[in-house]
C-alpha cells in the first residue's frame, strides 16, 4: 500500500516578511516548496526538515519574487543532494534581479579616506 503524502506549512515569524513555504513528504523523502525570503527563517525551516529524517530530494521556487528563493542557499547546503527546480521563465526573472542587486551594490571605484580636521564640522 503506497505512503499517503503529508504536507506541512510554514510561515515566517512576525519580525520578517511574511513569506510561506510547503513541504510535502511521504514516507522517506520530500519536495520543499518556496525557500523562505530571510537566512534565518530558511535555517529555521532546514532544521525542522532535517529533524524529520526525511531526504530533501527537490526545491521548487514557484515564481521570481525574492521571498521566495533568498533563502535558497541555506537549503543548498543543509540537503546538498537537493535539486532546485523552477520554470525557465521563473528562473529568468530569478537571474534578472540578481544582476540587479549586483550592478547596485558594486563597489565605488574611488578610495575613501577620513575627512581633514579643517573640514570636520565643530
Amino acid at each position: 500500500m503506497a505512503t499517503p503524502l503529508n504536507l506541512q506549512v510554514f510561515t515566517s515569524g512576525p519580525q520578517a516578511l511574511s513569506a510561506t513555504s510547503s513541504l510535502v513528504s511521504g514516507a522517506r523523502d520530500a519536495v520543499l516548496i518556496d525557500a523562505q525570503f530571510t537566512l534565518s527563517e530558511a535555517h529555521r525551516l532546514a532544521a525542522l526538515i532535517y529533524e524529520t529524517g526525511k531526504r530533501l530530494t527537490t526545491i521548487y521556487i514557484t515564481h521570481g519574487h525574492p521571498d521566495h528563493y533568498f533563502g535558497l542557499t541555506v537549503f543548498k547546503q543543509a540537503f546538498p543532494g537537493a535539486q532546485a527546480v523552477t520554470a525557465p521563465e521563473v528562473l529568468e526573472v530569478i537571474n534578472e534581479t540578481a544582476a540587479a542587486k549586483v550592478a547596485q551594490w558594486k563597489p565605488s571605484t574611488g578610495t575613501i579616506s577620513r575627512p581633514s580636521r579643517s573640514s570636520r564640522r565643530r
